[in-house]
């Protein structure tokens, strides 16, 4: 009886985890549809990384395919019999990633500010918004984008000296917004 796993395996590429895990799986990394965006969309199009059941993938991770693309691993939904899915996020580099210090002053008991504490390096894929923000209080406009990311990034941490002014958990990977 014929099976659709060996027609599968033709297609197979082999990715490297190169953070949160460690090793080399194969799987199949589907490009968008050349119709899928329209022109005047600049990000990057998202991929679907396929592999067969049971091979240790799982969101957070990032990969690197053998053509040196780098990618933030997301979920996709639910496995089925045949493959497991997930969505793929290109990263455009590493970025800076600081937190604000706190602590309690022995005197006032009161938090206060110690200062920026550098955590070091991040794989992300920042995409400029296409909506400003204008604050009304210094009369300035501030550039908005998307930041995708693995790291635990909260509210308030500095990227590459972006404020981060909201932080979502989607399909597994963290979505910020910095301004």
């Amino acid at each position: 009886m014929p099976s659709l796993q060996k027609v599968n395996n033709r297609f197979l590429t082999r990715i490297a985890v190169i953070e949160n895990g460690s090793g080399f799986f194969q799987g199949i990394v589907d490009e968008p549809s050349q119709g899928s965006l329209p022109s005047y969309q600049f990000t990057n199009g998202r991929r679907i990384l396929r592999t067969n059941p049971g091979v240790p993938v799982q969101s957070g991770m990032v990969i690197k395919t053998q053509g040196e693309a780098i990618f933030i691993v997301g979920n996709l939904g639910d496995d089925d019999t045949v493959f497991q899915s997930f969505r793929l996020f290109e990263t455009t580099g590493r970025y800076q990633w600081q937190t604000r210090g706190k602590s309690i002053d022995p005197v006032t008991k009161l938090p206060q500010d110690t200062g920026l504490i550098s955590h070091g390096l991040i794989w992300g894929a920042y995409e400029p918004s296409s909506q400003e923000v204008f604050d009304r209080q210094l009369h300035l406009n501030m550039e908005t984008g998307n930041f995708i990311t693995n790291a635990n990034v909260q509210r308030d941490d500095i990227i590459d000296d972006k404020r981060v002014t909201r932080v979502d958990n989607v399909l597994g990977v963290k979505l910020a917004v910095l301004s």
